[in-house]
Order: C-alpha cells, then structure tokens, then sequence
C-alpha cells in the first residue's frame, strides 16, 4: 500500500475537506483528489461521500481511519529503528587466504574492519591459491588474499594488488646446534633434517625456486616430513625434528619468546610480495570495498608486526 496515499486520506479524514488538506500538505486539490480516488481503487472501496457541500467517512473509510493511523506510526517507527543502518555497509564479508594471511595476519584486519563496521559478519576460507581462485570464480568468495605473484592469465581480469612484503626465513630449535651460530652458508643445508609443505605449495615451489637460483639444489635437501600447515612446520620444529622455511610474519611471537630461533643463510634470502585479488571496484559489494580501504594501510597490523614490514 503506498503510504503517501495513505498519508493523504489519514489527514482528509481528520479535516473531511479535500482543499484544506491539500493546503496543508502542499498539493493541489485536484492532486489530493486523485490520490484518494487511487486509494479507493486499490482497495475496491469507497471512503468518502459527498453530504451536501460537505464530506463524510463511509463505513469503509471509518473502518480505514484508525488502522492507517496505526500503520504510519508503524512506518515511522520502522524508519527510525533502522535509520542507525543507513549508509553503513551490510551483508557478508567473504574473504579467502592462504596461511600465513589467514592465520597470522588477516585477524587483525578484521579486528579492525569489525570495530568500524559492526553490522558486517565475515567469513574466511584457508586454502592453497588455486582452491581461492576456484572460489572466486564460483562466487563464493569475494577477495582472495594470497602469497604468491599470480600471472593475468591466472585472475580472470581481476585487480591484483600487492598488500605487504614478506621473507620465509630458515628456522631452528632454541636448542639446535645452529641456533647459537646465526649466520650458516648455503651448502650446509645439505644434510639437514627439513619439515616441509607439500611439493604443491606455492611456498614449497618459491623455496625450491630460489635455492635452485642461488645454484644449491632443492633435491639435496633431506626432507623428512611434509606437512600441509604452517603450524605444523612451526611445531615440529620447536619439537627437534628438523629445520624449515616460514613466514617472517608466522614465528613473530616464538622469535620474541625464545621457542624458535631464526637462522641466517649468508647472501641468501626468499622474498616475497603477499597479495590481494579482487574484481573491480564497481562489482564489488560495498562491505568489501571498505575492507580493501582498511588493508590499505598499516594501522591493523600490531606493533610487533609492523616493523616486519
């Protein structure tokens, strides 16, 4: 039911005289006079009746009177309920990550997204770059975060933007014989006991790329355990069973606790560029264009964070 029609005839009947009304409202008469007949005719009833140079209520319009008092107020009460949600984005924030984001970093992005936009739930996917890619296309993901630099054939004409750098590093055991040394050279990889992630991985194949490059081959790394975790490697370890590569951001907290330890390689190192995959602005919902303006900038990242970068 239009509720300016139904504003209308709450104030004709008060004043059952269409051209005070329409004064009042800042129509014309005729105007009024045509928003009652539309009335009328949606609701297959008359509501006035001419009584000399006069009007009255019919039984309908009677009947009517109190019930669009009733619904106005209903309206309005509406109005001011949701009026707290009016230029505030809404809906699903549906973000994918690969581990060290998912993990180590995007918490606090969303901390921060949260605070400034409490109507928005998320949702956030970890996997491995290619299951992120598949959810976009599908749908079921909105922005993709991952960590490796995906070539334009790869992103379906999405915007590629780069988020933060990082660097995997070589880790030890508090209590491993390299762990007081600091500094090793590249051939004395060989030997060593590694925990790994999956030849998949894309930070498996960046490891094996980077090695290769520096003229060490990956195949002569002892790879004791596979593993589809950054945790995984973290915990292993910590528990002496071997070496690994992590993200700097992924062992912040064991660094500054003492648990792990990381070791230097001497004129070697894996840098990296984490990124962020989105469509263009004008697809994107208006929740997820507010969370890429968060990622923009550093002040989601803690402290102890912040200075990695």
């Amino acid at each position: 039911m239009d509720l300016d029609r139904l504003r209308t005839f709450a104030l004709a009947a008060e004043e059952l005289n269409f051209t005070q009304t329409a004064r009042m409202l800042h129509l014309s008469q005729p105007a009024v006079s045509q928003q009652i007949r539309e009335l009328e005719d949606s609701l297959g009833v008359a509501l006035f009746e001419r009584r000399g140079r006069g009007l009255a209520l019919t039984p309908a319009g009677e009947r009517l009177k109190p019930l669009a008092t009733t619904l106005l107020k209903d309206a309005e009460n509406l109005k001011e309920a949701l009026g707290e949600f009016r230029g505030v984005p809404q809906g699903v924030l549906r973000i994918g990550a690969g581990t060290t984001l998912g993990i180590y970093l995007l918490p606090y992005a969303l901390g921060t997204f949260s605070r400034a936009f409490p109507a928005v739930r998320a949702s956030l996917r970890i996997a491995e770059t290619d299951g992120l890619l598949r959810a976009m296309r599908d749908g079921e993901i909105d922005l993709a975060l991952v960590e490796e630099d995906l070539s334009p054939g790869r992103i379906f004409g999405w915007e590629k933007v780069p988020l933060l750098d990082d660097e995997l590093v070589l880790i030890a055991a508090a209590d491993h014989p390299w762990a007081s040394r600091g500094l090793v050279s590249l051939s004395e990889l060989e030997g060593q006991a590694f925990i790994m992630r999956q030849p998949e991985s894309s930070a498996r194949q960046l490891i094996q790329d980077r090695l290769a490059e520096a003229g060490f081959d990956p195949l002569r790394l002892a790879v004791r355990f596979e593993l589809g975790h950054t945790e995984g490697i973290k915990r292993s370890v910590m528990a002496g069973l071997g070496l690994g590569f992590v993200s700097r951001y992924a062992i912040a907290d064991e660094l500054r606790a003492g648990t792990l330890v990381e070791v230097r390689i001497q004129d070697f190192g894996i840098g990296r560029t984490l990124w962020l995959i989105r469509p263009s602005e004008e697809k994107l919902p208006a929740h997820s264009q507010r969370f890429c303006d968060v990622l923009k900038g550093a002040d989601w990242l803690p402290p102890h964070l912040r200075n990695l970068r």
